[in-house]
């Protein structure tokens, strides 16, 4: 698993395989909960989710992606800014 992050599109990128994603997957955006303005699309490839790109991030994402209440895997590179204005933390 590896994140990235755009702190000047303030978006981030999931991928959930570290095989190279190819050209031809498919890219659906998914309805966030009623009330929530979000704009969050998953790739699909091979029928299998390979990853998540998430605009608006660090108002969408816990700060700290790898610390939300799971292990952290090996490749995480980044950590998302704690707000808008905020810089990424290495």
């Amino acid at each position: 698993m590896r994140i990235t992050y755009d702190p000047e599109a303030n978006a981030a990128c999931i991928y959930l395989t570290d095989d190279k994603l190819t050209p031809g997957r498919d890219s659906v955006p998914v309805d966030p909960p009623e009330g929530v303005r979000a704009f969050v699309v998953l790739d699909w490839q091979d029928a299998m989710i390979v990853g998540l790109e998430v605009l608006d991030a660090s108002a969408h994402l816990h700060p700290d992606p790898a610390g939300a209440g799971c292990p952290s895997p090996p490749g995480i590179e980044s950590r998302l800014p704690e707000g808008p204005g905020h810089t990424t933390k290495g």
